[in-house]
C-alpha cells in the first residue's frame, strides 16, 4: 500500500527530493 501510493502520487515524489536536496544543500553551509 505504501508502495503504490508513492507511485501513483509523482507529487510527493517531487517534492521529498525537493525537500532533500534543500536540506542538503542547507545543511552543508
Amino acid at each position: 500500500m505504501w508502495g503504490s501510493s508513492w507511485v501513483l502520487d509523482p507529487s510527493k515524489i517531487i517534492g521529498a527530493l525537493y525537500r532533500a536536496g534543500v536540506l542538503a544543500r542547507y545543511a552543508e553551509q
